[in-house]
């Protein structure tokens, strides 16, 4: 399928706006949809995790909400660490991501220990949230969705993941289209 249509002059939100100094936000939580899958293909779906991969909320609302505000954004498809690392990319920029603030679902919680929450947070796709960037400090919801600021912005090409003991290691291309 394909879908085409206008957006108007200085409205889109692209992905080469990020600079230095920004923070980055995440929407609502990420990982379930890939937990939901991981659940039912075992055979032990759980009904909220099931319903994030079966029938996903696009954040188109929240993304013209975000117009004038962020200055970079890409949806969570692919995986919040390679969508990020996209945006990043096309930024020309770097970031260091604090993992203990991924926003994980209760749901999530429940069904995985910390290890697994924060492998579907990072590399599970189909949530389609939004991440982006922006140099204003934004309320803990806007346009009735959930954000939370999970890093900062950086000069350098680098990702960098740190929890509280420090660095994190972590590589993850995210979902790979066309293999």
């Amino acid at each position: 399928m394909q879908i085409t249509g206008d957006v108007g002059a200085g409205s889109a939100l692209l992905r080469s706006g990020a600079t230095a100094g920004e923070t980055i936000y995440v929407s609502g939580t990420v990982g379930d949809a890939a937990a939901g899958l991981e659940l039912m293909s075992a055979g032990t779906p759980n009904e909220y995790l099931s319903a994030r991969f079966l029938r996903p909320t696009a954040r188109v609302a929240l993304g013209q909400s975000l117009v004038g505000r962020v200055n970079a954004a890409i949806d969570v498809s692919d995986g919040l660490y390679a969508d990020l690392g996209k945006l990043l990319l096309a930024s020309s920029v770097g970031a260091i991501l604090d993992l203990e603030r991924l926003p994980v679902s209760t749901a999530l919680k429940a069904c995985f220990d910390e290890q697994q929450q924060r492998r579907f947070a990072l590399s599970g796709g189909d949530d389609y949230e939004l991440c982006f960037t922006s140099s204003q400090d934004l309320p803990a919801e806007v346009g009735g969705v959930a954000v939370m600021a999970i890093g900062t912005v950086t000069d350098g090409d680098e990702l960098v993941c740190r929890d509280h003991s420090g660095i994190v290691n972590y590589q993850d291309s995210g979902y790979l289209h066309f293999q």
